[in-house]
C-alpha cells in the first residue's frame, strides 16, 4: 500500500479513535491539559495526529511514529495549528525495527490498526520491543483487526 498517496488523497483522520478516548478517560481520569500529566506515550502509526492530540490533552508528551512522510508532514502542521506541538514529536518509523526508546521510559504505547499489517514474526518482534520500553506501570492500547496480513 502506498501510504503517502493515501494521505495526499485526504484520507487522514484528524479526530481521535473513540475507544482510545474511552480508555484514556477510564484509565487516566479527566483531561489534564496539554502536557500537564508528566507522562510519555508513543503512537505507532500516528497518521495525521488525531490520537496524538488526544494524548496531549490527557497530559502526555507523545512520540508519533509513521512510515509515511506525508502523514508526518500533515501531523506536524496539525499540531502547530491546534497548538499542541510542544507536546508532540513526530518521527519516521518502519515497524517493527528500530523502536529505540530507553527501557522502561514510556507510560503508554498506542497501536490503532498498525501492527495488524505486520507478519507473525514481526508481531512478536514488535510486542517484545513494546514490553521493553514500557515503564513498570506502563500500558499498551491496541486495536487490531482479526487475522494477519502476510
Amino acid at each position: 500500500m502506498n501510504w503517502d498517496q493515501q494521505y495526499k488523497d485526504g484520507q487522514g483522520r484528524y479526530f481521535p479513535n473513540e475507544e482510545l478516548v474511552r480508555f484514556l478517560g477510564r484509565t487516566y481520569g479527566p483531561v489534564a491539559g496539554l502536557g500537564g500529566g508528566g507522562l510519555t506515550a508513543v503512537e505507532i502509526g500516528c497518521g495525521v495526529g488525531g490520537n496524538v492530540r488526544a494524548l496531549a490533552e490527557w497530559g502526555f508528551f507523545t512520540y508519533g511514529l509513521d512510515i509515511s512522510q506525508e502523514s508526518l508532514k500533515l501531523a506536524r502542521k496539525y499540531a502547530e495549528e491546534k497548538r499542541f506541538s510542544d507536546w508532540a514529536m513526530y518521527m519516521s518509523y518502519h515497524a517493527p525495527h528500530g523502536f529505540n526508546f530507553p527501557a522502561g521510559s514510556i507510560n503508554l504505547v498506542l497501536d490503532v490498526q498498525t501492527i495488524q499489517h505486520l507478519n507473525l514474526a514481526d508481531h512478536q518482534t514488535m510486542y517484545q520491543a513494546i514490553r521493553r520500553v514500557l515503564s513498570g506501570k506502563g500500558g499498551f492500547f491496541s486495536i487490531h483487526w482479526v487475522g494477519l496480513v502476510y
